[in-house]
C-alpha cells in the first residue's frame, strides 16, 4: 500500500514537473506549485518555503498568468486535464 502511494505521488510530482516546464516555470514557481497541488493554503506555504506571504502572492500570481487561469479551482481543471491527456 505505501509503495502504491509513493508511486502516485511520483507520478503526480513528474506530471507538475513536466507542466512546469511547458508554462515555464521558474524553480521556485514549481515549488510553491507542487505546496498548492497539496492542498496548501498561501500561509502554509510560505513556512514550507521559508519566504514571505508576500512573495508567495507574487508567485501565485505568476503560475495563474503563466497558465492562464484566475483562481486555484481553474488551475486544479488545467492540472487534472493535463494529468489525463499527457499522462
Amino acid at each position: 500500500m505505501e509503495q502504491s502511494r509513493r508511486q502516485a505521488t511520483g507520478d503526480r510530482n513528474k506530471m507538475l514537473t513536466h507542466l512546469a516546464a511547458e508554462f515555464e516555470l521558474s524553480e521556485r514557481e514549481k515549488e510553491a506549485l507542487l505546496c498548492m497541488d497539496g492542498g496548501m493554503s498561501n500561509a502554509q506555504i510560505a513556512e514550507n518555503m521559508g519566504i514571505s506571504l508576500s512573495t508567495v502572492k507574487k508567485h501565485v500570481y505568476h503560475i495563474f498568468e503563466k497558465v492562464g487561469v484566475d483562481t486555484r479551482a481553474q488551475l486544479r481543471n488545467v492540472l487534472e486535464t493535463y494529468n489525463s491527456t499527457k499522462f
